[in-house]
């Protein structure tokens, strides 16, 4: 039962603290020591909008003329019951296309039409940038959940933690480079866990006058500022001033670093990091990590990047394996390109591990991690 215990403790332990770290953890960004390396990828593009243009105006004028010649062919039969039909068949050719194939025109025409923004947002570059105004404040609803399954020897247990909390930035000064200063602070949080054979255990701020013993942390660190971050335009953090100390759960950052080159869709750069384990003998193992992000498309002004943890140092012993699993995560984030803002992340974890403790022994670590942009409105009723 010992070893069951540990990884009962070893369940929560990993489950809480990743809850707790992302509802206090500060936006990082890109960290000084950090380099950004973009390439030249980027998706080709083999016809010019011009052409797909071209191709959209042939079909319409098409589908236009076809109706036309039907209805000429009813009014040379002379029939009243020819012209019924006939008007009959005039209406299927207008609302129902091609029975051959069953595509309505004016389908057709849109995708056509989509083809071709989809085509020209590709060939266009964008210069990525984050932008604010000195007195705003930018508010986040974040919601993560986990879920660690441990086997050990037959004996099965399960730790679930879940957490809703508000984040936000106030904004104090822009300057004339574009470099933002805020006050990150988390507003509130609801927060709660379970774990086989113990008592649920909840904590809401905005309810609860004391917190329970595990959530103790959390609660001193709710409505208070948690750190003065300065980031450039390009999401890199140059300077932070904080009383906290941060774990980075590798849940991903509130920002991302972004190029300051201009990028086309399909273009991809990376963030290098290193990670830090300790091992049982107490001596600290270096894993070297990176984040890498792809364009992956650009709709109405809003651009998609898909993120991906990659771990570059070979990891051979499963109790290593067991703490490096918070930071293996994938994703993606939607950036409003006007804004000059993330308005929404989902950061996905499903990480199996054999042989963490005992040959015998299984691991598997679920957990999600969203981020949504509250309007100013609804931010304002949040509080």
């Amino acid at each position: 039962m010992g070893d069951v215990e540990t990884s009962g403790r070893l369940g929560v332990t990993m489950a809480a603290a990743a809850v707790i770290a992302v509802c206090l953890a500060a936006p990082n960004g890109a960290r000084n020591s950090r380099r950004l390396h973009a390439d030249d990828a980027a998706t080709s593009v083999s016809k010019s909008s011009s052409e797909a243009k071209s191709s959209s105006e042939a079909k319409s004028t098409s589908a236009a003329t076809t109706p036309v010649s039907t209805t000429r062919g009813a009014e040379a039969s002379g029939s009243s019951s020819s012209d019924n039909k006939s008007g009959d068949k005039t209406g299927d050719s207008q609302t129902g296309g091609d029975k051959t194939t069953g595509e309505k025109p004016g389908k057709a025409l849109s995708e056509q039409l989509q083809a071709a923004a989809r085509q020209l947002a590709n060939s266009q570059s964008y210069t990525f940038a984050y932008r604010a105004t000195a007195g705003e404040t930018q508010r986040w609803k974040v919601t993560h959940l986990v879920t660690v399954d441990t086997k050990i020897r037959g004996s099965e247990q399960s730790a679930k933690t879940r957490s809703a909390s508000t984040k936000s930035w106030r904004v104090t000064s822009v300057d004339d480079d574009g470099n933002i200063s805020f006050v990150y602070t988390v507003d509130e949080v609801d927060m709660w866990q379970s774990v086989t054979g113990r008592q649920e255990v909840r904590y809401n701020s905005r309810t609860d006058a004391m917190p329970p013993r595990e959530y103790e942390i959390a609660a001193k660190s709710v409505g208070v500022p948690l750190a003065t971050v300065t980031i450039d335009r390009f999401g890199r953090v140059v300077k932070r001033d904080s009383e906290q100390s941060q774990f980075n759960p590798g849940l991903g950052e509130l920002t991302i670093p972004f190029p300051e080159k201009e990028m086309k869709v399909g273009a991809r750069w990376n963030v290098p990091d290193e990670i830090r384990i300790r091992l049982e003998d107490g001596r600290v193992q270096r894993v070297q990590t990176r984040q890498t992000y792809t364009l992956e498309k650009v709709e109405t002004g809003v651009a998609t990047i898909g993120i991906k943890t990659e771990v570059l140092t070979p990891i051979d012993d499963p109790k290593v394996h067991a703490q490096l699993v918070q930071r293996l995560t994938q994703g993606s984030v939607k950036f409003d390109l006007d804004a000059g803002r993330l308005i929404s992340r989902q950061m996905d974890l499903d990480e199996t591990v054999i042989g963490f403790s005992g040959p015998d022994s299984v691991m598997q670590y679920l957990a999600r991690l969203t981020d949504e942009l509250l309007p100013a409105s609804a931010a304002v009723a949040e509080r």
